[in-house]
């Protein structure tokens, strides 16, 4: 006869799995042109930060129409002045104002507030209203043509070089998130209570020493 002595003991399981990264993206552009290079070479296994521009496509073409419309726009509302001065001649300084910030390299400044239903109509009539929003689309469009890292990773997989053509959905890389990881393991049925009461795990190196901790989904 053996009193019984309650006490905890540890148990080992081993089994394999592959560590992946828990956020991947495939880059792809909504544009069509020439690939260009961004902050540095690209090569799988490139690190890059947050914010930093990893690849874009060559703009100069839809600047210049940007450039270009802006330069039309200023038109219709010169044209329109006269009318401007003649019906409505406290509201022509803010116009003039409007004009100036219509410079090709700065952001388009907000359309100035009507001073009554009267005046945007008449403005809807010379289609500088439209023609405003047009360029509004145009310039967010802009935006397209870069990719900004949205985290802080490394390039896992090139598919294009710069200086090939990208077009719309091709896929140009694929980028990991680092510091967030997933490790897919297989058990045995029998253990998976045991495991469903642990929710916390922790990673050890072949010599025993922690090198990351996680949860248990």
């Amino acid at each position: 006869v053996r009193k019984v002595k309650n006490e905890l003991k540890e148990m080992k399981l081993i089994s394999y799995g592959q560590i992946t990264a828990n956020n991947e993206i495939i880059i792809s552009f909504e544009v069509q042109g020439k690939l260009e290079k961004g902050f540095s070479t690209m090569k799988p296994g490139t690190k890059f930060k947050k914010g930093q521009v990893l690849f874009k496509v060559n703009s100069k073409e839809a600047f210049y129409s940007l450039s270009a419309r802006k330069s039309s726009l200023t038109n219709l509302i010169l044209n329109s002045l006269p009318d401007i001065e003649l019906d409505y001649p406290s509201e022509r300084l803010k116009w003039i104002q409007f004009i100036d910030g219509l410079v090709p390299s700065k952001m388009m400044p907000e359309l100035p507030k009507f001073k009554n239903n009267k005046e945007r109509l008449f403005m809807t009539s010379r289609n500088i209203i439209s023609e405003y929003y047009n360029l509004k689309s145009q310039e967010a469009r802009m935006e397209k043509y870069l990719f900004i890292a949205p985290f802080s990773g490394t390039i896992t997989d090139l598919y294009a070089e710069p200086g090939a053509i990208a077009n719309p959905g091709a896929q140009i890389a694929k980028i990991a998130k680092t510091g967030d990881f997933e490790v897919k393991v297989p058990i045995s049925i029998n253990d998976l209570e045991t495991f469903k009461n642990i929710k916390n795990a922790q990673f050890q190196n072949p010599s025993g020493k922690t090198i990351a901790k996680g949860q248990i989904i």
